[in-house]
């Protein structure tokens, strides 16, 4: 059984709380954007954005581009039903 990678915190600026998100099951690693945004990379070394973290900058209205990335199709089935 493959390990994940650790999760990487995001920090609120406005609260200083900080947030861990689970890695995708096919990540190797997980970075953070210097925008805060979290994204799992992919063995190709392709990173998109972590579903629990564009869930949690929805929440927080942050608007919808968080998403945008240029995939190879790993996360596809992460992403089902997001939309």
């Amino acid at each position: 059984m493959k390990s994940r990678p650790p999760s990487v915190p995001f920090c609120r600026k406005d609260t200083n709380e900080i947030v861990y998100f689970t890695p995708a099951p096919w990540a190797i690693q997980q970075i953070k954007r210097e925008t805060g945004l979290v994204e799992d990379v992919c063995a190709h070394g392709v990173g998109h954005p972590n579903a629990g973290c564009l869930v949690y900058i929805a929440e927080l209205r942050l608007g919808e581009h968080w998403a945008v990335h240029g995939c190879d199709g790993c996360c596809q089935d992460t992403h089902k039903g997001a939309e």
